[in-house]
């Protein structure tokens, strides 16, 4: 034994260990009662013969669950003895990503023209139909004929063009990732305390992560007390389901989300979120002038005067216009506000960790060249209090707070202080061996839809049980409305569709008219407007005529 400690000095003192470091006094963790089986295992050669006797020990673990093997050292006048603990620190799901795309919130505004029929050419054909524009990160041109003439000197219908600009609102900036099935590992946290003279010294403290996908898995923790670990168990009952998954840059954290319907890796519908993504640093939209074109639709309220109404066929965005904001979108929910989830981290954008709050029972075996003894440690609690609780996602679970407790607490759910029916058992394990507070989620059957009466009692001892009511809290369920997009606006366009004089006459100039001829537009309203000029000026003529004659009458012959 001594050989060995001897052994750990060096190890340390080779790692930059001082020697402040290695008196220094560590806490123990709280020795769990895990034990279901002890045993020996005989090893025999060719010839029949025991060769080695090991023994064994069967556990089953919870999550924060240690389990403690002691080793005297009766043999030395230093009364020291080692402590080997293993610790069932947490439960880690790793979902390996496969894909990913920036995206923001296109924020939609639009600025549109009528052009009367007849009037000067406001709309051309060839600067608007499915064509881009330089306004804004992301701008496309659109072209409407066979608009209402209301408000226009004539029935002809008008045309409506447009240029629709798209930002992304509020400079947002998220990231979706696809992810897979995950890899389930379990991590443990190995320490070996030595005690001398009462104290217990902390020699080495090591973790150790093990997969739980490939059935039954065995490692050697110490090589010189020969002591093996084998580990089985199964995949936890709750895990994020395989999918897309986004969080938001720049946010204190990394606030992963879900609970939305997103656009697929290579899929861009304007009814789900991402389909405005940042790609070569720059916005864009996948074949953007098609859906915007096909996405815009409009409604003419006078065209003379420039009204219209306006709106965008597409879901996840911002209708901007008429001085005002029309917000449709859902950021969906915060995966870190699932009872199960204690923690989320994405891990070089190639996976996402997820640790879990709930964990999974885990069966054990420990095998060792020398028969340990079990130590473990009494808990206790001064009391306690908490809701019952179901949030706005139908989470339904108890929030309950510890007061200077340690240990195993194990507790019962009754719908009554008679005891005669329990809703359901849970137990807590809160590490360390000084008594501390401790905060604690448990999930509840839904059976549980009222105040109930919950008792708590210390692992081992039921005399210490302490029971308290807990009232029921429900939020409802959150409502979603879509918004109506649909925009009120009036361009500016100073002189459009005006008829007067000078423009009619304009039109009847001989080489604009011919010029224009070419075009069948203008060549169905030169025409009628010239006829109608002309009968204007024959009646005004045939007015004047007998007018001249009254006033200046012609001189008779004598």
């Amino acid at each position: 034994m001594n050989v060995f400690r001897w052994m750990l000095l060096i190890f340390w003192l080779w790692n930059g260990a001082n020697c402040a470091s290695l008196n220094k006094l560590h806490e123990l963790p709280h020795c769990t009662k895990t034990t279901t089986m002890e045993g020996t295992v005989t090893d025999t050669d060719d010839t029949g013969r025991n060769v080695n006797v090991y023994s064994t020990t069967q556990l089953q673990m919870g999550l924060h669950d240690s389990v403690c093997l002691q080793i005297s050292d009766n043999t030395t006048l230093t009364d020291s003895s080692l402590l080997h603990t293993i610790q069932y620190l947490r439960l880690e799901q790793h979902y390996p990503v496969i894909g990913s795309y920036k995206f923001g919130i296109p924020e939609v505004s639009s600025t549109c023209l009528c052009d009367c029929a007849g009037g000067d050419n406001i709309c051309d054909l060839k600067k608007y139909h499915y064509q881009n524009c330089t306004q804004g990160s992301v701008c496309y041109r659109t072209f409407r004929p066979s608009q209402s003439s209301v408000g226009c000197f004539n029935q002809e219908k008008s045309e409506v063009c447009c240029e629709i600009k798209i930002e992304p609102f509020n400079q947002w900036k998220f990231t979706a990732i696809k992810i897979k099935q995950p890899d389930t590992v379990i991590i443990f946290r190995y320490r070996i305390f030595e005690r001398i003279k009462q104290k217990w010294r902390d020699y080495s403290d090591d973790t150790i992560e093990v997969p739980l996908d490939k059935g039954i898995a065995k490692f050697e923790l110490n090589n010189y007390h020969k002591i093996e670990l084998s580990i089985t168990g199964s995949r936890p009952n709750r895990q994020l389901e395989p999918g897309l998954y986004f969080w938001q840059h720049n946010e204190p954290g990394l606030a992963l989300r879900g609970g939305v319907t997103l656009n697929d890796i290579a899929e861009t519908s304007m009814d789900k979120l991402g389909w405005m993504r940042y790609e070569k640093e720059e916005w864009s939209v996948r074949n953007g002038l098609v859906k915007l074109t096909q996405a815009q639709h409009i409604n003419v309220l006078d065209c003379k005067n420039q009204k219209y109404i306006s709106t965008i066929n597409g879901e996840q965005l911002v209708v901007s216009g008429d001085n005002k904001l029309m917000e449709s979108y859902n950021l969906g929910s915060l995966i870190i506000e699932d009872p199960w989830v204690k923690a989320v981290s994405v891990i070089d954008s190639r996976f996402v960790k997820i640790e879990h709050g709930e964990g999974t029972g885990i069966v054990g075996s420990i095998k060792t060249e020398f028969k340990p003894l079990m130590l473990t440690h009494s808990s206790q609690f001064e009391s306690f209090n908490g809701t019952l609780q179901l949030d706005k996602y139908s989470n339904r679970f108890m929030n309950v707070s510890f007061f200077e407790a340690k240990g195993t607490l194990i507790g019962t759910i009754f719908s009554s202080e008679a005891k005669d029916r329990g809703d359901l058992s849970f137990s807590v394990q809160i590490d360390g061996t000084s008594t501390r507070d401790y905060n604690f989620n448990v999930a509840v059957p839904p059976s549980v839809n009222g105040s109930r009466y919950v008792c708590v009692h210390p692992s081992g001892d039921y005399m210490g049980q302490h029971c308290v009511w807990m009232t029921f809290n429900e939020v409802p369920l959150e409502t979603f409305t879509i918004s109506n997009h649909w925009i009120s606006d009036q361009a500016e366009c100073h002189g459009c569709n005006e008829f007067t004089i000078e423009s009619i006459i304009e039109k009847l100039d001989p080489q604009k008219m011919w010029k224009s001829l070419k075009d069948n537009a203008a060549l169905y309203i030169g025409i009628p407007s010239f006829l109608i000029i002309l009968y204007i000026v024959i009646r005004i003529a045939c007015c004047i005529n007998p007018l001249i004659s009254c006033l200046f009458p012609a001189p008779h012959k004598k």
